[in-house]
């Protein structure tokens, strides 16, 4: 049996198991390649719902450096000078 991650949250009727999403759960092999082909058109954003561990799914976003995640300082505003009457 190997092991694979959830993509998705799923319920194996046929075993009685739910798995949820990055949950690692045992199949065999067939069972696993099965249940992705069976499901590939219902999750079109993922390329498998079950992915081997050793395989990294390719929707994953990656990891985002602290420079990208930086936010900007907001210049201070001012506030609206008060009419004067001339």
């Amino acid at each position: 049996m190997a092991k694979y991650k959830a993509a998705k949250n799923l319920f194996f009727k046929s075993l009685n198991k739910s798995v949820i999403v990055d949950e690692v759960v045992e199949l065999e092999e067939e069972y696993a390649d099965h249940v992705n082909a069976d499901l590939a058109k219902a999750f079109p954003d993922v390329e498998k719902v079950l992915v081997p561990l050793e395989e990294e799914p390719e929707s994953v976003p990656e990891e985002v450096s602290e420079e990208e995640t930086a936010v900007e300082s907001k210049k201070a505003r001012r506030g609206k000078k008060a009419k004067t009457e001339e």
